[in-house]
């Protein structure tokens, strides 16, 4: 498993200025669409190594963590474990196209660069719903096709191996399609900057030049649907139902 192997390192990316001018950009479109609430219950599918999990933690949310490469679920427990986010925070290993809770467990379901790597998204798309309650909401980010990086990506996969050598990036029209199967779909598009050295010290000039004349042209799609009816106390209770198996 390609996420096991790279594991202990995966982090590494944030710590370089492309990195975290991305990671910036990148959570700073997703808080606009997500508009949490303090004590909102969270799943978050593809969890990897928790990176945007403590993000959501810090946010004040309870976080659900699902991840299917065990070591990534390692790595997010080390992480987390005896911090000041650990109450509220909960990493499991399982599979995303057999979620192990009951339906309308939580308030918003989301994946981050997750979907991508997930040959049967349908079925991960239609179990985050399930298990969002009624009045919640599912939030996803995902990787633009026609951004720069995902050029570079699938050029750097043609020479080699790497980890988006099978990834699905994804079109905007598509993302906003996937999630219109559930109700009224919004997407928005950011991270506009080249990856490079450029792209870093014009980064605002990148984002702002982007939305104007490259709108469909950003790293980063954001795409949220509201899951339309009220809420039983029934559903609220959430808690593990069924287990699932590693793999889609």
């Amino acid at each position: 498993m390609i996420f096991d192997e790279m594991a202990e390192g995966y982090d590494r990316w944030y710590e370089t200025p492309v990195g975290a001018a991305v990671d910036r950009m990148e959570k700073r479109a997703f808080l606009k669409v997500l508009e949490p609430k303090l004590g909102e219950r969270l799943l978050e599918v593809g969890s990897g190594t928790a990176h945007w999990s403590v993000w959501f933690r810090s946010l004040g949310l309870r976080v659900t963590g699902l991840e299917i490469a065990p070591k990534m679920v390692a790595v997010a427990q080390n992480k987390i474990g005896g911090s000041t986010l650990n109450e509220g925070t909960l990493f499991l290993r399982g599979d995303a196209c057999k979620l192990p809770f009951r339906d309308g467990s939580f308030d918003i379901a989301t994946a981050v660069t997750a979907l991508e790597f997930i040959p049967e998204m349908l079925m991960a798309f239609d179990e985050m719903w399930r298990c969002t309650r009624a009045g919640g909401r599912m939030v996803v980010g995902v990787l633009n096709r026609r951004s720069f990086f995902a050029r570079q990506r699938r050029r750097e996969a043609k020479t080699g191996k790497t980890v988006f050598s099978e990834a699905h990036f994804f079109e905007r029209r598509e993302l906003k399609e996937l999630l219109g199967r559930y109700g009224n779909a919004r997407v928005v598009t950011s991270t506009y900057l080249h990856p490079s050295a450029l792209g870093v010290k014009f980064g605002t000039v990148f984002e702002v030049l982007g939305k104007i004349f490259f709108r469909r042209g950003g790293a980063f799609l954001v795409g949220r649907v509201d899951k339309e009816g009220i809420d039983s106390g029934e559903q609220r209770n959430g808690g593990m139902g069924r287990q699932g198996k590693n793999g889609c």
